[in-house]
């Protein structure tokens, strides 16, 4: 799937609520956790919040993540892939990663060789009502969406929007 010009946008807008720190969150109990992005995935680790999956692209802000980051991002998860999936889309390896990753038991980190911007997009799409996805909002802070049918039904209607690939 492609992400088209006018729907840059509108996926410019938090899908939730957003946060200017990792400790103003609060993980409902017997949640599923899901991170996307280096920083708010490290800071979740680094904090004792443990994502069940967390996805990453080695890069912040279009820069390379530093070494520190990096090195505890690779170590984190059981079981790792790497995907390749450009700016822009959702390609089928991440969408087919994305599944995959709701049979595992043990933590589970995907590498995108390219970005993971519409990552979070995806998840909301293919995970379970009530699990908890953090994603970073570039400049603002960390944005909390609990996925409901609204956001499920919200993501619907921008797939059905997007080019396919």
């Amino acid at each position: 799937m492609i992400l088209t010009e006018d729907l840059k946008e509108e996926l410019r807008e938090p899908l939730g609520k957003l946060y200017c720190s990792i400790y103003e969150i609060v993980i409902p109990e017997g949640r599923k956790l899901v991170t996307v992005g280096d920083r708010v995935s490290y800071n979740c680790i680094t904090t004792e919040l443990k994502p069940s999956l967390l996805v990453y692209d080695g890069r912040e802000k279009r820069e390379f993540t530093d070494s520190e980051t990096r090195l505890v991002l690779d170590s984190y998860a059981d079981i790792r892939h790497i995907v390749l999936n450009p700016s822009g889309m959702i390609t089928k390896e991440l969408q087919k990663m994305i599944k995959k990753s709701l049979s595992y038991k043990a933590a589970c980190a995907i590498f995108i060789n390219g970005e993971d911007d519409l990552a979070a997009f995806q998840i909301f799409l293919d995970y379970p009502l009530g699990t908890v996805v953090l994603y970073g909002q570039q400049d603002k802070g960390i944005v909390f969406v609990e996925i409901d049918e609204n956001i499920k039904n919200k993501c619907k209607e921008l797939r059905s929007k997007m080019k396919r690939a």
